[in-house]
Protein backbone atom coordinates (compact mmCIF):
# COMPACT_ATOMS: atom_id res chain seq x y z
CA UNK A 1 0.00 0.00 0.00
CA UNK A 2 2.87 2.33 1.17
CA UNK A 3 4.35 1.80 -2.71
CA UNK A 4 1.42 2.65 -4.57
CA UNK A 5 1.24 6.09 -2.56
CA UNK A 6 5.14 6.57 -3.64
CA UNK A 7 4.68 5.86 -7.31
CA UNK A 8 1.72 8.51 -6.82
CA UNK A 9 3.88 11.19 -5.17
CA UNK A 10 6.80 10.73 -8.06
CA UNK A 11 3.90 10.98 -10.89
CA UNK A 12 2.91 14.63 -9.41
CA UNK A 13 7.13 15.81 -9.23
CA UNK A 14 7.26 16.59 -13.18
CA UNK A 15 3.52 18.06 -12.79
CA UNK A 16 5.25 20.52 -10.17
CA UNK A 17 7.89 21.14 -12.65
CA UNK A 18 5.91 21.75 -15.36
CA UNK A 19 4.52 24.53 -13.07
CA UNK A 20 7.71 26.18 -11.94
CA UNK A 21 8.85 26.41 -15.29
CA UNK A 22 5.44 28.20 -16.56
CA UNK A 23 6.06 30.39 -13.79
CA UNK A 24 9.04 31.41 -14.73
CA UNK A 25 8.07 32.09 -18.57
CA UNK A 26 5.62 34.59 -16.63
CA UNK A 27 8.21 36.19 -15.13
CA UNK A 28 10.33 36.57 -18.52
CA UNK A 29 6.85 37.88 -20.14
CA UNK A 30 6.66 40.44 -17.41
CA UNK A 31 10.19 41.72 -17.94
CA UNK A 32 9.25 41.95 -21.60
CA UNK A 33 6.49 44.41 -20.77
CA UNK A 34 8.58 46.66 -18.67
CA UNK A 35 10.38 48.01 -21.86
CA UNK A 36 7.22 48.87 -23.02
CA UNK A 37 6.24 50.92 -20.49
CA UNK A 38 9.49 52.87 -19.88
CA UNK A 39 8.60 53.51 -24.01
CA UNK A 40 4.81 55.20 -23.05
CA UNK A 41 7.02 57.36 -20.55
CA UNK A 42 8.17 59.94 -22.83
CA UNK A 43 4.85 59.64 -24.53
CA UNK A 44 2.85 60.68 -22.13
CA UNK A 45 5.10 63.71 -20.68
CA UNK A 46 4.56 64.88 -25.14
CA UNK A 47 0.80 64.32 -24.54
CA UNK A 48 0.98 66.33 -21.06
CA UNK A 49 2.60 69.14 -22.80
CA UNK A 50 0.14 69.59 -25.31
CA UNK A 51 -2.67 69.19 -23.02
CA UNK A 52 -1.09 72.33 -20.72
CA UNK A 53 0.21 74.29 -23.84
CA UNK A 54 -3.75 73.84 -25.36
CA UNK A 55 -5.29 75.07 -21.88
CA UNK A 56 -2.56 77.80 -21.64
CA UNK A 57 -3.69 79.01 -25.02
CA UNK A 58 -7.50 78.75 -24.19
CA UNK A 59 -7.06 80.52 -21.16
CA UNK A 60 -5.11 83.19 -23.05
CA UNK A 61 -8.14 83.72 -26.14
CA UNK A 62 -10.72 83.43 -23.18
CA UNK A 63 -8.99 86.64 -21.46
CA UNK A 64 -8.48 88.39 -25.07
CA UNK A 65 -11.94 87.18 -25.39
CA UNK A 66 -13.06 89.38 -22.68
CA UNK A 67 -11.13 92.24 -23.40
CA UNK A 68 -12.24 92.43 -27.26
CA UNK A 69 -16.06 91.97 -25.46
CA UNK A 70 -15.37 95.45 -24.38
CA UNK A 71 -14.87 96.52 -27.48
CA UNK A 72 -17.45 98.92 -29.65
CA UNK A 73 -16.49 97.16 -33.02
CA UNK A 74 -15.05 93.90 -33.77
CA UNK A 75 -13.37 93.49 -37.20
CA UNK A 76 -11.22 90.41 -38.27
CA UNK A 77 -8.37 91.33 -40.61
CA UNK A 78 -6.06 89.19 -41.50
CA UNK A 79 -6.12 86.75 -38.46
CA UNK A 80 -6.03 89.20 -36.47
CA UNK A 81 -8.98 90.74 -34.26
CA UNK A 82 -8.94 94.33 -34.15
CA UNK A 83 -10.98 96.35 -31.14
CA UNK A 84 -12.06 100.27 -31.85
CA UNK A 85 -13.11 101.99 -29.48
CA UNK A 86 -13.90 105.56 -29.22
CA UNK A 87 -12.98 105.90 -32.62
CA UNK A 88 -9.75 104.37 -32.08
CA UNK A 89 -8.43 100.94 -33.82
CA UNK A 90 -5.50 98.95 -31.52
CA UNK A 91 -4.70 95.46 -32.15
CA UNK A 92 -5.98 93.34 -29.74
CA UNK A 93 -4.78 90.27 -30.34
CA UNK A 94 -4.85 86.93 -32.59
CA UNK A 95 -7.70 84.69 -32.10
CA UNK A 96 -7.01 80.71 -32.10
CA UNK A 97 -9.96 79.84 -30.30
CA UNK A 98 -13.58 81.77 -29.18
CA UNK A 99 -14.43 80.62 -26.02
CA UNK A 100 -18.08 79.68 -25.94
Amino acid sequence: MSQGNYILLQGNIPLLQGNILLLLSNILLLQGNIPLLQGNIPLLQILLLVACVRNRVAEWNRQRWAEISSCDVVQGVLGFEVCCKKGSCSLCSMLFVNPS
